[in-house]
């Protein structure tokens, strides 16, 4: 028991750390820094969602090989689900600010 609390102790600290660190840059004068900060900010918040769909209760078991598991057991697919569309948001979202600031740096001529 105590050996997975400290490990939990390691693994919300990290987290806590990647959004300090994020939000340092957000706050940052320099266009790149900020969007480094977004992506950053956005790898946080996807951990988070793994973590929020594991339970002390369940094993960890994919709801694909479900065949000989009980459901009470299963992992929960939502919080996958939602970090597989925060990754493609974010990347959407990546893609767009850099050309926007590749853009701004040339003078907004297209």
């Amino acid at each position: 028991m105590a050996e997975s609390t400290l490990s939990n102790f390691w693994i919300v600290l990290g987290l806590g750390l990647m959004t300090s660190a994020g939000l340092r840059l957000v706050l940052e004068k320099p266009p790149l820094k900020r969007i480094f900060g977004l992506t950053v900010l956005s790898h946080a918040v996807n951990i988070f969602l793994l973590l929020a769909g594991i339970s002390s209760t369940r094993e960890l078991h994919p709801a694909v090989l479900s065949g000989i598991v009980p459901f009470e057991k299963l992992l929960d697919p939502l919080p996958q689900a939602l970090i597989l569309t925060s990754i493609v948001i974010n990347f959407g979202l990546l893609a767009y600010l850099l050309i926007y600031f590749l853009t701004a740096e040339r003078g907004g001529k297209t």
